[in-house]
């Protein structure tokens, strides 16, 4: 099923649904003009999909970090913590349902984060996970990226509706 459809089906009456849904679309967000890669960085090794919690989050918190760039109270915050790992990795897995039960059983964080998402994604609107899977998804796609500002004339930012 289309997100479309699924926000229609979860609607009191089609009218009020089709409004709803066309009116909080899901918006993706992409940039575009990255001149720095033609391909994936092979020197990061990404957690396979078999991996645990504890190896998800551990890379995440190291995920580009520098040598040297201070310990403790000073070490620099992490680009994805809980929340973004939570969802980028478990939308990755062949049954994110389960992995997201597997994270929430690991650690209390994620049970709340697991909690939120299932409250919200019972909404005829735009849920939370949705837009933070975007978000996330859009950061992580970019991180360390460089852009030419001028590759396209106007500055635009592509949005993509479904």
């Amino acid at each position: 099923k289309s997100w479309f459809n699924i926000k229609l089906a979860r609607a009191k009456n089609s009218t009020g649904g089709e409004i709803v849904a066309s009116a909080f679309a899901f918006e993706f967000p992409l940039d575009l003009g990255r001149v720095d890669a033609t391909e994936a960085n092979s020197s990061s090794k990404v957690p396979q999909t078999s991996a645990s919690p504890s190896e998800v989050r551990e890379f995440l918190f190291n995920l580009g970090r520098k040598e040297g760039e201070g310990e403790g109270f000073f070490l620099k915050k992490p680009p994805f913590w809980e929340r973004p790992g939570f969802v980028i990795y478990t939308a990755t897995r062949d049954d994110p349902a389960a992995a997201e039960q597997e994270f929430a059983n690991y650690d209390q964080v994620y049970a709340d984060l697991k909690l939120s998402y299932d409250r919200s994604r019972k909404t005829i609107t735009r849920t939370d996970y949705e837009v933070d899977f975007a978000n996330y998804f859009n950061r992580l796609a970019n991180l360390g990226a460089k852009f030419d500002p001028e590759a396209y004339l106007p500055p635009i930012k592509t949005v993509f509706k479904y």
